[in-house]
């Protein structure tokens, strides 16, 4: 039965720079199937796959060069990419994006977000010290 299941699953790598497990869990709570990338990954894996997964994680982006031509390499092979915080950072430096450091970061567990397409207000937390600047 768990092999019926996992061949419906949604499959993504997850480049782990720093991942929280609360990501962990939403992912699998949404059905989707996890392969943590690591130094030991088959090529093969890419063939199982139908997505990459780049997470948060802390610091300077430029301080992941060694996972920019695994990124690239996906990118180039137009595998869809899903990234968020530090993940998006450095798929925007990809993408020929400049970045600058915040001169005072965004920390915190009680930044308000209001939803515009339900108008709702939800309460987030943040923390990061890094921006993207506009292409002109």
């Amino acid at each position: 039965k768990k092999t019926i299941k996992k061949f419906f699953m949604i499959k993504i790598l997850l480049i782990n720079l720093g991942c929280k497990i609360s990501i962990f869990k939403l992912l699998i709570k949404n059905n989707y199937f996890i392969y943590e990338f690591n130094k030991n990954n088959n090529i093969s894996i890419i063939l199982k796959i139908n997505g990459v997964f780049i997470s948060n994680g802390p610091g300077n982006p430029l301080n992941y060069k060694k996972k920019f031509y695994l990124i690239l390499f996906f990118m180039f092979i137009k595998i869809p990419i899903l990234s968020i915080c530090l993940g998006y950072q450095i798929i925007s430096i990809l993408n020929k994006y400049n970045f600058y450091k915040l001169k005072n970061g965004h920390h915190g567990v009680n930044h308000p977000i209001i939803n515009k397409n339900n108008k709702k207000l939800i309460i987030n937390s943040q923390n990061h010290n890094f921006n993207i600047k506009k292409k002109k």
